[in-house]
């Protein structure tokens, strides 16, 4: 798959921010507090990574770490960890979780 970031557009990232975090907040805010101990990410994809734990992570810590190291398509076979690190690497992290399947 091509690189993500190259199609990522803020405004449909601050679109899902505005309209879709508020509404699931509440019931997410526990996981939230867990996953934003590891500091490496921004607080908006910490944010979005919480509203999509259902689908994501099934509210489950030990998925999303397992998730953190996992090789995907999606990243051109790296994992988020790894992704991070590229040049525009939070552009492609955002884009793949307005991608991810669950929304």
């Amino acid at each position: 798959m091509a690189k993500l970031w190259k199609y990522h557009k803020n405004e449909n990232w601050q679109y899902f921010l505005m309209y879709t975090v508020p509404v699931e907040w509440e019931q997410n805010t526990a996981f939230y507090i867990q996953i934003k101990k590891d500091k490496l990410f921004t607080d908006d994809i910490y944010k979005v990574m919480a509203t999509l734990s259902d689908c994501m992570f099934k509210k489950k810590i030990g998925n999303y770490n397992k998730w953190l190291l996992e090789k995907s398509p999606m990243l051109d076979g790296y994992s988020p960890s790894e992704v991070i690190l590229e040049e525009n690497g939070f552009e492609w992290i955002k884009e793949y979780l307005l991608r991810y399947p669950c929304i």
